[in-house]
Parts: C-alpha cells; sequence; structure tokens
C-alpha cells in the first residue's frame, strides 16, 4: 500500500477527480508521489507484487490541530467558529478543495489490505 497524493493531478479545474485523470504534478512533491505510483506499477509488471496506491485528498478529523501549518482548513475553521470568530477564507471565495473524514481513510485502508484485492497496480482516490 502506498500513500500517494491528490496533488498529482496538478491545477486541473476538472472536478471530481478520478482515478483515469492523467497526472501532471506541479511540485517536487507531487512528483515524488507519482513516481512511488510508477514503482508501484512497475513492480507488479516486473514482479507480481501486487501494490494499491491511495491518492489522498485533505484529510481532517478528531484532535486535528488548528494551529500546526500543515493542518487543513476544517479544523481552522472549526476553532474559529468555536472562538466565534469568522473563518479566515483567502482569494475570492470561489476555492474548492476535496475533504476526507479520517474514519473513512481507515476504512479505505482496512478493505484494501485483504489478499487478492488488488489484481493489479491500482490507484484509489480517496474524497
Amino acid at each position: 500500500m502506498y500513500a500517494s497524493s491528490s496533488s498529482i493531478y496538478g491545477d486541473t479545474p476538472t472536478l471530481p477527480k478520478h482515478e483515469e485523470m492523467i497526472s501532471h504534478p506541479l511540485s517536487p512533491y507531487a512528483l515524488q508521489k507519482y513516481i512511488g505510483e510508477q514503482y508501484c506499477r512497475l513492480f507488479y509488471e516486473l514482479y507480481g507484487l501486487e501494490a494499491v496506491s491511495l491518492r489522498y485528498f485533505n484529510i481532517f478529523g478528531p484532535r486535528q490541530d488548528p494551529n500546526s501549518v500543515y493542518s487543513a482548513v476544517i479544523p481552522k475553521f472549526i476553532d474559529a467558529f468555536l472562538e466565534g470568530s469568522p473563518p479566515a477564507i483567502f482569494g475570492d471565495g470561489d476555492q474548492s478543495r476535496d475533504f476526507t473524514y479520517i474514519d473513512n481513510v481507515v476504512q479505505a485502508i482496512f478493505s484494501l489490505c485483504r489478499p487478492g484485492t488488488c489484481t493489479e497496480s491500482d490507484q484509489y482516490c480517496l474524497w
């Protein structure tokens, strides 16, 4: 199982994102995630090693620190609402993001851990 990222899609405006979309990484991080997926595919083709790449979107859930520089916007919004403050929204407000609740991520991981789940090197979007 490989932890990939939705960042491999780049800045394509197509919504929703899906596994068949062409990858267009725009950062070293996104490129590394894409290369990791290709390693999974290559090891399957060369050695029959089954692998699955999970393209994580913005994961959120309980106990996520809203003050962390890596924190997603949802805990920051919740923290602002609990303090009675308006949430900080940058840009014109038309931006969109995909979010994934942590319990859904855990469920997906467990469901894909069973032998024979993957028939080749698969990729799945988790949003």
